[in-house]
């Protein structure tokens, strides 16, 4: 699966271009808990519960 990973605000011009091709992830993390927390949101869709659930051990 291919997806997308971007900071709102950052590469929103990308929506756009990237509609039907993959989906886009745009998060807006502002602490280092927040970003985290990415880990385990992104790794649903992809796939990759356990991976992301050892990264998030690591922190």
């Amino acid at each position: 699966m291919n997806l997308l990973i971007s900071k709102l605000g950052v590469h929103d011009a990308l929506r756009e271009g990237m509609n039907g091709v993959a989906p886009i992830y745009l998060a807006q993390p502002i602490t280092y808990a927040d970003s985290i927390a990415i880990l385990e949101t992104v790794g649903k869709p992809t796939g990759r519960t356990d991976e992301a659930r050892l990264l998030v051990m690591r922190s």
